[in-house]
């Protein structure tokens, strides 16, 4: 392995002491005659008005770089985006090792002395922080694209009968466009659900073994929907970015481009006072965030049966294992990789203080990830209260396409299966 080689000095303080060197020499000779604004030893006074200019310039310089650069990140383009890996977590984690994203980047030189370095920005309680790290990769990551994913089984469900006349999709959908026309709208049905799930095979970011498991063959049944489409929803964002939404969770929403300032890379909005919503995504593509629950998924779904995969009937995995693998999974890696801690989950998922998480990232990483909290169909991260604003439900939808509550189903097919 070749020696650790450290890039130029960044930063205020490097660019200021650059300055002061170009400053601090001995005075030059402008001329040697009296009578031309010379002192008295034939030395000219600009050199010290020549100092005076340059030293301003660097007070000017530093203030501009730590205004435009509040939480001291790296962002230099030199070396483009720091190697990640998985840490290996009780339940869920992977032994370390690259990234599929990073396998072209594991010499030590090539990785920024800022990843090197786990910093943490302390909010004003001066107990809970948000890790510097984190915010260092998202400054990296492309500009949030104006897209909106949602999974449906009907691609076209918002634009037809009978999904058109449904109070629901007008409130939902329907308004979404009207409130964002500048975004793209995109709902993947089930064929493109399996599609991304097959893509991530191809580009060995699962093995082909979790892609059967997933998406089915000739001779194995293809796992529940919600377990394809909870990995599916992390593979848009991976691939893609956007911003992900639940169908029955798109209701009454607001326009998005206030939302999504040119600096917000991701976002993270809380449900109630529970934990971090897993309905609603959004990030810049390639945050490394999504590919440790990417990877984490496999993990749980692959090895947790004794190093085996998990069980299943008929192709569906238990109640259980498909709830593991959804809210608690998503905040467990958000606590690890944003606040640099394990959460405590409760049976039902909930996590103490989470209102104070979401100040301390309105405080500390407001220009980078956007927060907000659920507090009805009215007023959430997804909505905002107008005239004639009303919580719906999403019953009337689910039973044009005959779609029902998941839980029940994957409870009698295993139940069914053990009295056969």
């Amino acid at each position: 392995m070749s020696g650790r080689r450290r890039g130029p000095a960044t930063g205020p303080s490097a660019l200021g002491a650059g300055l002061f060197e170009l400053t601090s020499g001995p005075p030059f000779k402008i001329g040697s005659r009296r009578g031309a604004g010379g002192g008295r030893d034939g030395s000219s006074a600009a050199p010290l008005v020549l100092k005076s200019i340059l030293l301003s310039v660097v007070v000017l310089l530093a203030g501009l770089m730590v205004k435009l650069n509040p939480h001291n990140l790296d962002i230099s383009t030199h070396s483009g985006h720091h190697m990640e890996v998985v840490r290996q977590t009780e339940g869920d984690g992977v032994k370390d090792a690259p990234l599929e994203e990073d396998k072209r980047r594991t010499s030590e030189e090539e990785v920024p002395q800022s990843a090197k370095e786990d910093r943490k920005l302390f909010g004003r309680d001066g107990k809970m922080y948000v890790r510097q790290r984190f915010l260092a990769h998202l400054a990296k990551l492309k500009p949030f694209p104006r897209k909106l994913h949602v999974l449906f089984p009907d691609a076209d469900y918002y634009k037809k009968e009978p999904g058109v006349s449904i109070p629901f999709v007008k409130h939902s959908m329907l308004r979404f466009i009207d409130m964002n026309p500048m975004w793209e709208v995109i709902v993947h049905d089930d064929d493109d659900m399996d599609g991304i799930i097959k893509r991530a095979a191809n580009d060995e970011i699962i093995s082909w073994e979790e892609r059967n498991l997933l998406v089915g063959n000739e001779t194995t049944p293809a796992a529940h929907p919600v377990e394809r489409a909870d990995i599916a929803r992390m593979l848009y964002m991976w691939y893609f970015g956007g911003l992900y939404v639940d169908a029955d969770a798109l209701v009454n929403p607001k326009g998005f481009d206030n939302v999504f300032g040119s600096t917000v890379k991701m976002c993270l909005p809380i449900y109630l006072e529970t934990n971090f919503a897993q309905s609603i995504s959004c990030s810049s593509p390639k945050n490394q965030l999504y590919m440790h629950v990417i990877k984490s998924m496999s993990q749980y779904r692959m090895a947790s049966n004794d190093g085996r995969p998990i069980e299943r009937r008929g192709g569906w995995a238990k109640r259980e294992h498909l709830f593991s693998m959804g809210p608690p999974m998503w905040n467990r890696i958000v606590f690890q990789r944003v606040f640099g801690e394990d959460p405590k989950i409760k049976r039902n998922g909930e996590i103490e203080g989470m209102e104070a998480r979401m100040n301390l990232l309105q405080e500390v990483a407001g220009d980078l990830i956007a927060t907000g909290q659920y507090k009805d169909g009215c007023h959430s991260f997804i909505a905002e209260h107008y005239e004639g604003c009303e919580e719906l439900n999403r019953h009337q939808l689910y039973q044009a396409y005959n779609m029902t509550g998941w839980g029940n189903a994957v409870k009698e097919r295993w139940a069914s299966d053990a009295t056969s």
